[in-house]
């Protein structure tokens, strides 16, 4: 899971997250800032390898995508036994996938 940072004011390009959780590691650990790009697909469309963040359920996830099939998206984390991911809930739909996670800082 993440956590929004205060900061954060939405219909900017760019967003400001921090890790919650372990299902990232070891790319992205619990406390790490990532910066999101909240256009990153205006233009393009998400392609597997890509780590975005998704609303599932209300919640936002920090997740790589796994495999593609037209508009839905398996999403999964890297440490696979500590994630809530498409393992769980199955494919997201484009529309769930709300940035592309660009940087860590």
């Amino acid at each position: 899971y993440i956590r929004c940072d205060k900061k954060m004011i939405p219909l900017l390009p760019f967003s400001l997250h921090i890790i919650e959780g372990h299902s990232m590691e070891p790319l992205l650990n619990e406390g790490d800032r990532i910066l999101c790009c909240n256009l990153g697909y205006v233009f393009s469309e998400p392609e597997e390898g890509d780590v975005v963040l998704v609303s599932v359920s209300g919640k936002e996830l920090v997740k790589r995508i796994a495999s593609v099939a037209g508009n839905n998206y398996f999403i999964a984390g890297i440490n696979k036994s500590d994630s809530f991911d498409s393992r769980a809930f199955g494919y997201v739909h484009r529309k769930a996938i709300l940035a592309k996670v660009i940087a860590k800082y």
